[in-house]
């Protein structure tokens, strides 16, 4: 059997509605006093003036995420070089520094733009201090900040699948759904995310488990889809009648849809536990997280059906453009180890140097669509990059 049964983009004029991005007028973007700085990199005589800081983390905790996000970058900017003037290129480590003096650092450098920070932390700082002074494409996202004109936020963020979830179990006809959610401030971001675009397109969550250790997890199943209630009721009548009798518990009957956050892992853990306790002929919809590109088609057999958002760089390579099918090749025969790891993150460094070279049509014409890596990009009004994934379902 194929991995895939179906992908599909949806419908872009629905998502942006449903986002509340389509307005009458177009958006006045704090950043369109720098469209001169994005205008240089469209012209070949003048984008090599421009000079492009990265800035990642390249020891410590994330430095193997980091590597992969410049070596991605590196790629695209190597295939661009083939092919005409680029931009001169530095990269800073900002692992274990303050993050306000590898900015500097940057400036001092000559930096007309910079690429990165990577850590939500070094961001906020950043933010918080005023410190970003020219065209800042940040690789992270601040649900809210002080709306500084020079900053650009790019991420794969999993609140934005979880945004679009909601809209494709909308677009299904599905209305009443079960959320399914780590325990902890990530788990509760992702959650409030999908509810907030589930309730505004008239959607109702009717439970919400936010699950912690795997020894827990069957209970936490059990409970959460009234299967204990059930098996009480059992019991109460059978003392009441004082026979035997033969029972199969009937879970509730409330929800037409889940919406599940969980790895590969943990799918593989929630899933038949849900289709154990009579949920399986419910539809489950996740996010990106579930899936491991590396994975065989025997690993997926626990979580077959089970429907998520991914990049195209994952889920279709070979529709990519000839340019970004060439660079992705180019990374793999590289990195071979790394890339089966961290793919997205490949993507992510991939996009973040090419969209550089999108940003004035982005910023001039808001109905202008990136075809990229990591999805189909478009800037909302708050200068946030946002990513419309495809959809398919896991076959084994």
């Amino acid at each position: 059997m194929t991995m895939w049964q179906k992908i599909s983009f949806g419908c872009a004029i629905l998502l942006a509605a449903c986002l509340g991005l389509l307005t009458s007028c177009t958006p006045r973007y704090p950043g369109a006093a720098n469209n001169q700085v994005f205008r240089a990199f469209e012209n070949p005589s003048t984008v090599s003036e421009q000079r492009i800081a990265l800035l990642l983390p390249l020891e410590g905790t994330f430095a193997k995420q980091a590597g992969a996000i410049r070596n991605g970058f590196l790629a695209a900017y190597y295939q661009a070089k083939q092919r005409g003037p680029v931009p001169t290129l530095t990269v800073l480590n900002t692992g274990g520094k303050n993050i306000k003096t590898v900015y500097q650092d940057a400036l001092q450098q000559g930096a007309t733009i910079i690429v990165g920070p990577l850590i939500k932390n070094n961001l906020a700082t950043l933010v918080n201090s005023h410190e970003i002074t020219i065209p800042t494409l940040a690789l992270n996202t601040l649900v809210s900040h002080s709306n500084a004109s020079n900053l650009f936020q790019f991420s794969l963020s999993p609140v934005d699948e979880a945004t679009a979830a909601a809209i494709k179990m909308r677009n299904d006809q599905h209305n009443r759904a079960i959320v399914i959610t780590p325990s902890g401030e990530w788990g509760s971001s992702i959650a409030k995310a999908f509810q907030t675009q589930w309730t505004s397109l008239g959607g109702q969550t009717t439970a919400q488990l936010a699950y912690g250790n795997n020894a827990s997890m069957n209970n936490d199943i059990r409970r959460l889809l009234n299967i204990d209630k059930s098996e009480q009721r059992e019991h109460q009548l059978r003392q009441l009648l004082q026979e035997k009798m033969r029972f199969i518990p009937r879970r509730r009957k409330d929800f037409d849809a889940i919406f599940l956050v969980a790895n590969a892992n943990q799918a593989r853990q929630i899933v038949p536990l849900l289709r154990f306790y009579y949920a399986g002929d419910i539809p489950i919809y996740t996010t990106s997280a579930v899936y491991s590109p590396s994975s065989r088609p025997s690993d997926n057999y626990d979580i077959e059906g089970v429907q998520f958002s991914d990049m195209p760089w994952v889920l279709t390579p070979e529709q990519l453009s000839p340019s970004l099918q060439q660079t992705r090749e180019r990374i793999r025969a590289l990195w071979p180890r790394s890339f089966e790891r961290n793919p997205r993150l490949y993507a992510l460094g991939v996009d973040a140097y090419n969209i550089l070279f999108e940003l004035a049509k982005l910023i001039s014409t808001p109905q202008y669509r990136m075809n990229g890596a990591t999805g189909t990009l478009y800037l909302l009004p708050t200068q946030r990059v946002y990513r419309q994934l495809l959809w398919t379902k896991i076959t084994s």
